[in-house]
């Protein structure tokens, strides 16, 4: 569903975890509400004449932050970590 148009209206850009990457909540697949509370995490790889591949990225529930968990695959490990540290 997702690699046959990475674009879709029903997915969604998520620019704040990276380039290109798009989210997709599976639930709208299956057809009925509460039939899956995942979330897909993909980039479409494009080829210069649309887009070659899909790549997933993760597979997370709904209720899971995505950037604590995609943060290593797309090297989003910057200095913006607002938690107090422990001493400070």
């Amino acid at each position: 569903m997702v690699a046959d148009a990475p674009e879709k209206p029903s997915s969604k850009a998520r620019l704040e975890l990276g380039p290109e990457t798009r989210s997709f909540h599976v639930a709208l697949a299956t057809g009925r509400k509460g039939g899956a509370s995942l979330v897909l995490y993909y980039r479409g790889q494009e080829d210069g004449h649309g887009y070659a591949e899909v790549v997933i990225l993760r597979v997370l529930p709904d209720r899971m932050e995505p950037r604590l968990r995609l943060a290593v695959d797309l090297d989003l490990t910057e200095d913006e970590d607002d938690t107090p540290q422990p001493g400070m």
